[in-house]
């Protein structure tokens, strides 16, 4: 019993796992979340599509810069700050952000990456100024937020787009290692328990054993998945911004989900049939037959064998 236990204490620890990103997830570090949260009512968490986070992050910081009065500015620098915002809208348009290829499991800014794409403000750079002062500035500032890069040139082109260095800050997002597409880890083991229980619980059911842990066991982990498949189903605003924009990346999720609901209801049901058809043979207490006994004489007597088990 002591392995059962150990293994329902797996089982319920990852059920409890906080999806909420923590402070290190997130995507920028002023403004942190709250671009998603605002947009699809929740926060993003391990599965969410890492091109649609930044693209939310820079849409909501493009409306803030757009809201600010700029009135104090001089009519040059007004003009260049509405220059930045607009390039930073083309941006959001292209779709095309860069990757943290070198830090593992760490939210990172990355200026240009190794195939030469250019972050948010990375482009401002280049639109404004030249491709060749962007590219200075990742050789010295690559993976550097933008409050970290004590750089003349950095601080001359800050002064000169019409935005302030906290403004600046606040559009540079921070980019995770993996791919676009992420699948729950919590997910991905419940698969794996789920698929040991509906073998050895249909194996059960088909020699009519019945084994109450093994029963329980799949129930529960079953039930988990089922409620991890239902929990991930998009809103609707979140949906028609999918089906909009990410419509791939919306196909790829409904079949992830669907297959946890399958997975998990199979297993689900196929233990809660051996828990409520199968029944322990009963140990027989009492037990008699009939035997023929050899004589000497080579004839044979009939002798009857009775015993209870007390």
């Amino acid at each position: 019993m002591k392995t059962y236990s150990i293994l329902f204490i797996f089982v319920l620890f990852l059920s409890c796992t906080p999806k909420e990103p923590t402070p290190s997830d997130s995507i920028n570090p002023i403004i942190g979340n709250q671009s998603y949260l605002e947009k699809f009512g929740t926060l993003p968490n391990d599965q969410t599509n890492e091109d649609i986070r930044i693209a939310t992050h820079l849409d909501y910081a493009a409306k803030i810069l757009q809201n600010r009065d700029a009135s104090h500015l001089s009519p040059d620098l007004q003009r260049r700050r509405a220059n930045n915002i607009a390039f930073l809208q083309e941006y959001i348009q292209q779709g095309i952000f860069p990757r943290n290829y070198n830090y593992k499991d760490q939210r990172k800014p990355c200026f240009i990456d190794r195939d030469g794409r250019i972050c948010a403000v990375g482009y401002l750079v280049e639109r404004s100024a030249s491709r060749t002062l962007a590219e200075q500035i990742n050789v010295m500032h690559q993976y550097d937020e933008i409050e970290e890069m004590d750089s003349e040139m950095v601080t001359e082109w800050v002064a000169e787009s019409g935005l302030t260095r906290e403004e600046v800050a606040m559009i540079q997002p921070t980019y995770y290692t993996s791919g676009v597409v992420h699948f729950s880890r919590q997910s991905l083991v419940y698969s794996g328990i789920n698929v040991g229980f509906l073998t050895l619980n249909s194996i059960d059911l088909f020699n009519r054993r019945k084994r109450v842990w093994a029963s329980i066991a799949g129930i529960t982990t079953g039930a988990l998945q089922v409620y991890s498949g239902f929990n991930n189903i998009p809103g609707e605003i979140e949906r028609d911004y999918l089906a909009n924009y990410y419509e791939e990346y919306l196909i790829q999720k409904q079949r992830y989900i669907a297959a946890n609901i399958a997975l998990g209801t199979t297993t689900l049901l196929v233990s809660a049939s051996g828990l409520i058809f199968n029944r322990k043979r009963k140990t027989k207490n009492i037990t008699w037959n009939l035997y023929g006994a050899p004589q000497f004489d080579h004839t044979f007597e009939m002798g009857f064998h009775f015993s209870r088990r007390f």
